[in-house]
């Protein structure tokens, strides 16, 4: 192996240069082939090229947050494909839609907040604890909704039952007394094979 230009942590023999230290170039490297670097390394500007393959963990140590998706401590500008689980610490800001070929799984997540519509192409299951909606629920089904299980469906003290386009017939308690009020066009009708009143 040759030295270089008197520097003793340069060295060439015929097809591989080693540096034995630092390296520093005040203009840019220009590499045809692979760079294979041996331990870690430490890039305190931009890193561009037109593919990369790190075998080993790439840690990206800038505190910096973000909800944009052209700042922050890690940009990506095109489309990012993970094979494997993906573990966020606090929040993820995505720019576009995300699609999830497998199963997206909460287990620690304890508050879902969404400002727009969340669609469901299957079913929603709640294992545990409430389903709590802030406002009305309309439930747009062409089929029969069937409420099944052991437990009741409680309306409270004046809360209303109203069926009709026009809430024409009302079933509640308003605390004191019971009612039917049939307030709708055309008549209230009551049809039973039998019928027993108590």
């Amino acid at each position: 192996a040759n030295t270089l230009i008197g520097e003793s942590n340069l060295t060439f023999d015929g097809s591989t240069l080693a540096v034995t230290g630092d390296l520093t170039a005040s203009d840019s490297i220009a590499v045809t082939k692979d760079i294979n670097v041996g331990a870690a390394a430490t890039i305190t500007g931009a890193l561009s090229g037109s593919t990369g393959t790190f075998s080993g963990a790439v840690n990206v140590d800038a505190t910096t947050e973000t909800t944009s998706t052209s700042t922050g401590a890690l940009i990506v500008d095109g489309g990012v494909g993970i094979a494997k689980s993906l573990r966020v610490g606090t929040e993820l800001h995505v720019g576009s839609n995300v699609t999830i070929g497998g199963t997206l799984t909460y287990e620690d997540v304890t508050n879902i907040d969404s400002v727009g519509l969340v669609t469901a192409r299957s079913g929603v299951n709640v294992s545990g604890g409430e389903l709590t909606v802030g406002s009305g629920i309309t439930m747009g089904i062409a089929g029969v909704s069937t409420f099944s299980g052991t437990a009741d469906i409680h309306l409270t003290d004046g809360v209303r039952l109203n069926i009709g386009d026009g809430s024409d017939l009302s079933l509640y308690h308003n605390g004191s007394n019971s009612y039917i009020k049939d307030s709708g066009t055309g008549n209230l009708i009551l049809v039973a094979s039998q019928m027993q009143v108590i």
